[in-house]
């Protein structure tokens, strides 16, 4: 195997650096371009880019739109005393922030214009300070009246920038800071040239930005040593943070010892840093002209050389080892091992041929030799290396075996790699040999193992496979470990307290403690509602310190508490691979680099922020100023939680009205909490953030969903006003329509008894009589008898009808039939009488209003066909109706019409017969019953000449089997 050994001579000053973190599109970072970084007071973070400003919440970036923008360039944020951003683009064009919006102030638009290049401004109280090319100008933002400070006379009086400082506003030329009245407060040194300037602890710097720039306080005029800055070093800012002062360079960041007027140290050296701030929380934010955006967090999180965005490759360390030298052992997943100090420094890196993923390492203290992976080699040197895959984990018993674990099986052999493993169970396993070597390998498990462990104590081999825990005693007996629901164990990491018990990290069961063969106890690690699996476990001082999902945990075992490290809330997107212990620094494996914290360190939980975002619902975006529809659905609440430390790793938790004691926990980093719908009333949502097993304070967001109109106390008031009116009007009409039903039926009697005193006419009688007695005394007894019967038939019939409302047709016919065969004797042979019936009417059923039809055939006699002269003739016609819902009814004549009856009865006075208004006064009465009204016509027949020759009435009833009156 060919190893390679390089040595690493590094001089920059790691011992206490923190973890840089870089933010890239995997974020939603939009850009590498990035010119200016400020943080508002509510702590969101502004960032002015090559393609606009955006907000960041610490989340996602926002951005802000700008219609009214002419160049997509941004810098120079700032907030002023109201907290309004305000920035400006390489157009010179300056916007403040309105509704989430930045808008152009067409009025100081109007005024700068003119002036040349804007260079930089900034707001003091109610004014605008701008340093334009030849100008320093204010304008008031109240009135927009300029006040023009002073304007250069030629190029040598170009201004370059102002600060605040002291109330007051500064600006610069090449030689001199003016203040606000522009009165000359200071001047460069020696003649050097002030391109930009700042004040730190009350004395003015300045720096020249040129490749040989300068860099000197301009009261002393001493200049600061830049020996230290890489050569083709540009000078950009000057910064301040945490009381040291910082400058912004095209190498990197720097910092300057005041004092000893030195560049000290130097943090992103290669980097052109643009900008720099220290937000709220304590933490670093860096921004670059080429590589975005940084974050070092205000965490006892320590960076080394072996970083990721220090390499041009990246390094996902997976394993580590500690050597007898206190140097870090860190596998990659290229197959290298870099030899690291405990401040972080690379001082060696041994690179194997193979560039196979590190999964262990093994430090053989005695023999001096690291075994790997891929294979061993001498330690330090790096000389006798020899290749053999060793695959997932190596550890020595006390026989001078090594028990190791592959991705095929899980065995021994012996620590010279030459000889036959040292074993009492020679007859019951045989010995084969190790992979593609001659090594001499008694295989215990022939099944894929990821982790092996030999206890001293119990002097038993342990195998976590694909299928389980196995345990082989010296003596070759083998059982399998499981839980008590007889599950197979999927182990990934073991380890051994100082009593003798085996701590056992699974896939799916949580930390379990195992003496011998025997569970004494298992620990559940349960994040986020859901168990983790726990990768590694280590032992240090009555704890066990492991990985659980991703995060890092500490469990005490006297008291059995188990604590989640706080630091873990730094992991969000970085995986922890392994772990390390030594003294006080816990060393941490990770996709981003190796990193380590101090266990004895306690970290600042800074209080997050949280904001009512915005609220929607299924109808759009709503305001809680106002009360909420009753009828609303899908209640969305965004919001905003600012804590940039924990990078998102946060969970919102709410609860509604304070008196429920169970919280709600939502998704990690989801910042929406819905409702599908809310019954009405009055509500108080409570939110809160868990970070790192922190719990922040509640904000309270109060809301009120209205009451639908029919359940509000004046609705109920109101229906129940209408019920009793209702109540009344019915009772009222009631009585009315039952008063008007009994005068109806009054006065349908009385049109009864009209009818029958019709029948009943004394002229119709004495016309009987003498009919009857002329038969007799034309010696027609028969005859006069049957004329008899069949005029008593009729009076029968008539005095039955005549206390009846409704009767059947068949009833009705019957009767009618007998008074016209009575009438027709009177007219001897020339009266001609027909009658026809429908076969389809069911004459037995259907049910019309008593004597309703005879007054009309009385009529047609007495009134049209006892004065026609000749031939009389009466036709009636019993059919269905066109519709099929009613009964049509004809009664057609061949007398003298309406027209000469009239005249001819009222010059003899002859008696009035059943008269037209009765019938239809008893028609009107029947209809106001009736759901279908009967309907009635008269039509006068007249010949070509204009005299009457007939009348016909038709009468149309409604076709039913039973109205609505009882009979």
């Amino acid at each position: 195997m060919l190893l390679t050994i390089t040595s690493s001579k590094h001089s920059s000053l790691l011992a206490q650096e923190r973890f840089i973190r870089p933010l890239s599109f995997l974020e939603g970072l939009p850009t590498q371009t990035i010119y200016d970084i400020h943080q508002d007071p509510k702590g969101y973070l502004y960032l002015g880019t090559d393609i606009g400003v955006y907000k960041y919440n610490g989340q996602s970036f926002s951005k802000l739109p700008t219609p009214e923008s002419w160049d997509n360039n941004f810098d120079n944020l700032f907030h002023d005393e109201s907290g309004v951003i305000w920035v400006k683009n390489f157009a010179n064009q300056i916007f403040k922030e309105e509704n989430g919006a930045l808008r152009l102030i067409p009025e100081i638009q109007d005024l700068i214009k003119p002036l040349g290049g804007l260079k930089k401004f900034t707001i003091q109280s109610d004014s605008l300070f701008a340093a334009l090319d030849n100008t320093l100008i204010s304008i008031d933002l109240n009135t927009f009246n300029p006040r023009f400070i002073l304007k250069s006379q030629g190029p040598e009086n170009t201004f370059f920038s102002l600060q605040k400082y002291n109330k007051d506003v500064f600006f610069n030329n090449f030689k001199t800071i003016f203040d606000s009245n522009g009165s000359s407060s200071f001047s460069s040194p020696k003649g050097s040239k002030v391109l930009e300037f700042t004040f730190f602890k009350g004395n003015p710097y300045g720096l020249n930005r040129s490749f040989e720039g300068e860099i000197f306080q301009m009261t002393s005029g001493k200049m600061i040593d830049k020996s230290r800055l890489p050569e083709g070093t540009y000078l950009y800012f000057f910064r301040e943070i945490n009381d040291a002062l910082y400058i912004c360079t095209n190498k990197g960041l720097f910092g300057i010892d005041v004092e000893k007027n030195t560049i000290t140290h130097s943090i992103l050296e290669g980097k052109r840093v643009s900008d720099v701030i220290v937000d709220r929380e304590g933490n670093l934010w860096i921004s670059t002209l080429d590589d975005g955006l940084f974050f070092i967090a205000n965490a006892p999180l320590y960076t080394t050389e072996l970083i990721n965005f220090r390499e041009t490759t990246r390094n996902n360390i997976l394993s580590l080892a500690l050597t007898n030298d206190q140097k870090i052992l860190a596998g990659n997943n290229k197959g290298n091992i870099f030899r690291v100090t405990s401040e972080g420094r690379i001082i060696q890196t041994y690179s194997s041929e193979l560039q196979n993923e590190v999964e262990f390492i093994y430090f053989d203290e005695l023999k001096g030799k690291v075994f790997y992976t891929q294979g061993y080699f001498d330690y330090p040197l790096g000389k006798k290396s020899k290749e053999i895959y060793f695959s997932k984990k190596m550890m020595p018993d006390d026989a001078g075996n090594f028990l190791i674990a592959t991705s095929v099986s899980s065995g021994l052999i012996a620590n010279d790699l030459t000889s036959i493993p040292s074993v009492s169970f020679n007859n019951s396993l045989p010995l084969t040999i190790f992979s593609t070597t001659a090594i001499p390998y008694y295989d215990l498990v022939d099944k894929r193992a990821k982790s092996a462990y030999f206890s001293k104590k119990y002097q038993r081999y342990y195998i976590g496979s694909s299928e389980g825990l196995f345990a082989f005693s010296k003596d070759g007996t083998m059982s399998a470990i499981s839980i008590s629901d007889s599950s197979p164990l999927i182990v990934n990491s073991m380890t051994e307290d100082a009593n003798g018990t085996i701590w056992i990290g699974t896939q799916q069961k949580g930390l379990i403690a195992l003496r011998g063969e025997t569970i004494e106890e298992a620990v559940s690690v349960i994040f986020e509602e859901a168990a983790s699996p726990v990768k590694k476990v280590i032992y240090k001082d009555e704890n066990i310190y492991f990985i659980g999902g991703n995060q890092l945990y500490k469990y005490h075992i006297p008291s059995k508490n188990m604590q989640l490290l706080p630091i873990s809330f730094m992991f969000k997107g970085i995986n922890i691979n392994d772990l390390l212990l030594s003294e006080d620094k816990l060393w941490l494996a990770t996709s981003e680099g190796l990193l380590w914290t101090n266990i004895k360190e306690s970290i600042q939980f800074p209080e997050p922020l949280i904001y009512l975002q915005q609220v929607n619902s299924t109808n759009g975006i709503i305001s809680l100023d106002e009360k909420l529809p009753y009828d609303i659905e899908n209640l969305e609440l965004q919001f905003d939680v600012l804590h940039f430390k924990s990078m998102g790793a946060y969970n919102l938790q709410f609860r509604i009205n304070s008196n429920q004691d169970n919280w709600q926990t939502i998704g990690r980093g989801q910042q929406s909490i819905f409702f599908a719908g809310l019954n009405p009333g009055n509500y108080q949502l409570e939110v809160r953030a868990v970070i790192g097993g922190n719990i922040s304070t509640s904000i309270l967001v109060n809301f009120v969903v209205e009451t639908p109109f029919w359940k509000t106390w004046w609705f109920m008031v109101l229906v129940v006003f209408l019920i009793i009116l209702g109540s009344v009007a019915y009772v009222v009409n009631y009585s009315k329509r039952l008063q008007e039903k009994e005068t109806i039926k009054s006065k349908l009697l009385q049109s009864q008894l009209t009818a029958l005193r019709s029948q009943m006419n004394p002229h119709f009688l004495f016309n009987v009589i003498n009919a009857v007695q002329g038969l007799i005394f034309a010696n027609k007894k028969a005859d006069a008898a049957e004329y008899l019967g069949e005029f008593s038939n009729l009076m029968r019939k008539v005095l039955q009808q005549s206390d009846k409302q409704f009767v059947r047709l068949e009833e009705e016919i019957q009767l009618i039939d007998l008074y016209i065969s009575i009438e027709k004797r009177r007219f001897e042979e020339d009266f001609q009488y027909i009658l026809e019936i429908d076969h389809h009417l069911d004459k037995n059923s259907i049910q019309i209003p008593s004597l309703i039809v005879q007054p009309f055939v009385e009529n047609a006699i007495k009134h049209g066909l006892l004065h026609q002269i000749g031939e009389r003739k009466l036709s009636l016609t019993f059919g269905m109706d066109e519709d099929e819902k009613h009964v049509k009814i004809t009664i057609e004549d061949n007398g003298v019409g309406r027209k000469t009856s009239t005249e001819i009865n009222s010059k003899r006075n002859s008696h009035q017969a059943f008269a037209t208004k009765a019938i239809e006064t008893r028609v009107n009465l029947l209809n106001q019953s009736l759901a279908d009204p009967i309907t009635c016509s008269i039509e006068d027949l007249i010949n070509e000449q204009g005299a009457g020759i007939g009348t016909r009435v038709t009468l149309r009833l409604p076709f039913t089997y039973e109205y609505s009156h009882t009979s």
